[in-house]
């Protein structure tokens, strides 16, 4: 075996990064980034509407709801909001919308609000809630049917199309 200076610089590097990926593959939790389809979700969840008015998710159920976990500091969830803008505008009377915020105060989410024409509720949550909805990936987005059951989820930012194809399934049963 030679002794050449620099292999030894090398193969402690790659030893390093093989070490530094096997202790991130024993920390991080495997589990689904977000709630089991077909599972109910927390919808006793306190939350406070942008209003002023404190409820629960489980009170804003009266129809199939899509639910948008983000954040004003999060650049896909700003990027996702022209797609749920339109998507809310289109299924006014069928779905409801939740725009639920964490970090984000009352005037940021107004400004955003009429940034992007946005005309849906939109709430604000503690850490409690973001954990029960199991949301700490933002942009985060449920559909659950009205019995707060999920039927569509994805953690991560989501195409119009994809919304649209989760709205589908909650509106066709």
């Amino acid at each position: 075996m030679s002794n050449n200076p620099k292999r030894k610089p090398l193969l402690s590097l790659v030893v390093y990064v093989a070490m530094a990926i096997a202790l991130a593959f024993l920390l991080i939790d495997r589990h689904p980034p977000t709630l089991s389809i077909g599972g109910i979700a927390p919808i006793d969840a306190r939350v406070a509407l942008i209003s002023g008015t404190k409820t629960t998710i489980r009170r804003l159920l009266a129809r199939p709801m899509v639910i948008n976990f983000w954040a004003g500091f999060c650049p896909a969830c700003l990027k996702e909001m022209p797609s749920l803008s339109k998507l809310a505008t289109k299924y006014r009377t069928k779905m409801t919308f939740l725009g639920v915020s964490l970090g984000t105060n009352i005037e940021e989410i107004t400004s955003i609000k009429k940034r992007f024409l946005l005309d849906y509720e939109f709430a604000l949550v503690t850490d409690e809630v973001i954990d029960a909805w199991q949301a700490r990936v933002l942009p985060t987005t449920y559909i659950i049917d009205r019995q707060g059951r999920v039927v569509w989820a994805k953690a991560g930012m989501s195409s119009e199309e994809e919304l649209e194809r989760g709205i589908a399934l909650v509106l066709d049963r």
